[in-house]
Parts: structure tokens; C-alpha cells; sequence
């Protein structure tokens, strides 16, 4: 069954959605992280002549819990991410609710396959979620269903690509972007071994980051 979100598909295009498909690949990143995963990891497979049918954003995060749907997804420019509290190991990036719909700005269909612990009874639950770019004012919960995986997690699979190819995502260009938009933020969680993976290749930004050095300073009497 469809559900609506709380504004128009022209209002959500009218609001500023990216059309920078590296710049929509960090907005699911940070979606992954701002659900506390530890462990991103951007899946894709390239045919003989360089094309991808899909790709996908890994996280095991806590999921999205089925209860808080309306909340999340049936929002828009309000995010209950904002009003909750996070640890201060992270910084919460997605407040506003638009970062689902970044997929727009180089794939017709965004799928998320996601896995959460029920409060109550501690079960795994399991359910899916789609939104496709052509009626992005509706998201359709479906498939849900106990879990057989033993952890929570989402996988975000998208589809009907256009204007990319398997290079747009192996490329040093996209790689030093993700460099500089998260390099901080994996140095500052680096002992809790927080990762961003392109095909099990891990995410390298210590070419970025300056030599640590700790001096000394006197303190002299004025």
C-alpha cells in the first residue's frame, strides 16, 4: 500500500534536491552513519563495456523501525533525526528529511531493504521500503516479515541509473570526494574501526589528513 509523504512531488523538487550524484551518495552514507552503523560499503557490479544496473549502500546501522515510518519517511523538511539524541561520536547530518530523495539525480527507483530490533519482544523485523522518481510524494512499505539475519542494517539498491556508469564510482575523483567529505569524521572514529568500503576497497584519506604533531608551548608570566 502506498503512503503519502507530507508535500507534493513538486514541492520536493521545488526544495533544492541535488543533482550531483557524488553529493547524493554522501547523503545515504550519512544516513547510514546518523542510524549509528560503523560500516558503509558502496556495492556495484561493472559488465564488459563499463554499465551498472544497480548500486548499493550497505550500513549496519540499527535500521529504520517500522513504527516510526510516518515519522521518517512520511515527512518532509522536518526530521525526527533532529529531535532525538545522538551520541557525540557522530555529528547528525540528516535533518531535513530530503536525503532519501537524493537517488533523483541519477536513478529512477530507490529500494531500501531494512532490518531493525523490535522493542518489545527483541525480534529482528524486516521490511521494505520503495520510491521511485517519478511520484516521490509516496513510499511503499511492503514485504515485511521476521528476520532470519542476525543483526539490524539497511541496504538502500538503486535502480534505473542514468548518467553514470561503473568509472563514475571507481574513479579517483569520486573517491578523493569522499575523502574530504568524511576523512574527519573516519580519523575521529578510527578506534571504534568506523569504515567506508567501494567494493570491499577501503575508502583511503590519509592523504588528506596533515602529520599529527604535539608541541610544547611555554607558558610565560606577563
Amino acid at each position: 500500500m502506498k503512503n503519502k509523504v507530507s508535500v507534493t512531488n513538486i514541492g520536493i523538487e521545488s526544495s533544492g534536491l541535488t543533482a550531483d550524484y557524488m553529493e547524493a551518495i554522501t547523503e545515504y552514507i550519512w544516513n547510514g552513519f546518523d542510524a549509528s552503523a560503523k560500516n558503509i560499503s558502496i556495492e556495484f557490479e561493472t559488465n564488459s563495456i563499463g554499465t551498472i544496473n544497480d548500486i548499493k549502500i550497505v550500513d549496519d546501522g540499527k535500521g529504520i523501525d517500522f513504527s516510526m515510518l510516518d515519522q521518517t519517511f512520511g515527512n518532509f523538511n522536518d526530521s525526527i533525526k533532529k529531535h532525538s539524541y545522538q551520541k557525540s561520536s557522530s555529528t547528525l547530518r540528516g535533518n531535513k528529511g530530503k536525503g532519501r530523495f537524493s537517488f533523483t539525480a541519477f536513478s529512477g527507483q530507490a529500494k531500501w531493504q531494512t532490518i531493525y530490533e523490535e522493542e518489545n519482544d527483541k525480534k529482528l523485523l524486516s521490511y521494505d521500503i520503495i520510491i521511485r522518481r517519478n511520484a516521490k510524494e509516496f513510499y511503499e512499505p511492503d514485504n515485511r516479515r521476521v528476520s532470519n539475519e542476525i543483526k539490524t542494517g539497511t541496504i538502500v539498491t538503486l535502480t534505473e541509473l542514468f548518467e553514470v556508469t561503473g568509472n563514475s564510482f571507481q574513479c579517483d575523483e569520486f573517491k578523493n570526494y569522499l575523502a574530504q567529505e568524511f576523512g574527519w569524521f573516519l580519523l575521529l572514529n578510527k578506534e571504534q574501526s568506523y569504515s567506508i568500503k567501494i567494493n570491499n576497497e577501503e575508502l583511503n584519506y590519509q592523504h588528506l589528513i596533515a602529520e599529527n604533531e604535539i608541541s610544547i608551548l611555554p607558558i610565560k608570566d606577563v
